[in-house]
């Protein structure tokens, strides 16, 4: 599979997929991020999923991930703005411990373009805010690249495989006129069309990866629903008590 191939693929898919199928992969099992946390939904404030690294003296870094699948233009800019500063000014409650901790920097991602006119454009207000340093951007030919060096099997290795061996099947069907075509066209070479067993077992033992993985992803988007709707009914309490 090339670039634009995998570059099609990517861009045709929504935030959640995108986020579930190939972010999360990436940063859990290919950048070995730890505490990996999904915050898709209604109450993310600018951030689709947090992630930890600690920095040379052993302290926590959290970093939070805006996920897109728009082009970035000067038209979507003030948008996109105001997501990372809501996401930098605000908390998140950290599933490991139950506090609530702020970002130390935040990441933008999106599956397509970043024009340079919204990057000149975001740049700016960001340094006038002093949060340059905090800030990074990722796009579509940006991303794949960091598949490719640190997850490599985000994309299915054995697509090339099925598509030699559908484009073969393919093939040998055109020439069939009728029934009685059959048989009369010369032989085809066995390894051509024949599909490894073993391929069929490595996807099935992704799909079953991908499977648990998602179980996971919704087990902890409940938990974080429970944090969130507990944090709402003491803010309601304060209240009433003020």
């Amino acid at each position: 599979m090339d670039r634009n191939e995998k570059l099609k693929i990517l861009q045709g898919l929504d935030e959640k997929i995108l986020t579930e199928r190939f972010l999360i992969p990436l940063h859990i099992e290919g950048m070995k991020c730890r505490k990996v946390q999904y915050s898709h939904g209604p109450l993310e404030y600018g951030k689709d999923f947090i992630y930890c690294t600690t920095n040379r003296y052993g302290n926590p870094i959290y970093t939070g991930v805006q996920v897109k699948v728009v082009k970035i233009t000067a038209r979507n800019k003030d948008t996109i703005l105001n997501q990372i500063t809501a996401a930098l000014g605000g908390t998140f409650t950290d599933l490991n411990d139950g506090q609530k901790k702020h970002l130390n920097e935040i990441i933008m991602i999106t599956s397509r373009e970043i024009t340079e006119g919204a990057k000149e454009f975001l740049w700016k207000l960001l340094e006038g805010f002093g949060l340059e340093r905090l800030v990074t951007l990722i796009d579509g030919t940006e991303l794949l690249a960091l598949l490719d060096k640190y997850f490599p099997s985000a994309f299915w290795e054995e697509y090339d495989y099925f598509k030699k061996y559908y484009s073969t099947m393919k093939e040998e069907f055109e020439t069939i006129k009728d029934i009685s075509a059959i048989g009369r066209k010369e032989s085809i070479e066995l390894e051509k069309i024949y599909v490894s067993l073993k391929l069929t077992e490595k996807r099935k033992l992704r799909i079953e990866l991908l499977e648990r993985r998602e179980e996971e992803l919704e087990e902890r988007e409940h938990t974080l629903e429970e944090l969130r709707e507990r944090e709402r009914m003491e803010e309601t309490s304060i209240e009433k008590n003020c």
